[in-house]
């Protein structure tokens, strides 16, 4: 019987662990992160469609027109043209 309540402990400390970990990942301090290329490719296509007003960016070497949704440009290059500030 004692040895069933050392293994329930064991599992519990685990859990609160487990639990603690998570907890002080989430509220800790945020990741640094560095913009992906998909990324950059739409703030480069919404600043084309604000400076140029043309869908269109240099991808991997060439200039394409059709390489994403224009839906998200858009909705950054109206977040862009809106605040007055390129830099979110």
């Amino acid at each position: 019987m004692k040895r069933h309540i050392v293994i329930l402990i064991i599992i519990l400390l685990a859990g609160l662990c487990v639990r603690w970990g998570a907890v002080s990942y989430i509220c800790g301090p945020p990741v640094k992160s560095y913009p992906t290329m998909d990324e950059m490719n739409y703030r480069e296509l919404a600043i084309n469609i604000l400076d140029y007003r043309t869908f269109a960016a240099w991808t991997e070497g060439f200039y394409t027109t059709s390489t994403r949704a224009p839906v998200y440009p858009v909705i950054i290059a109206s977040a862009y043209s809106l605040s007055g500030n390129r830099t979110f």
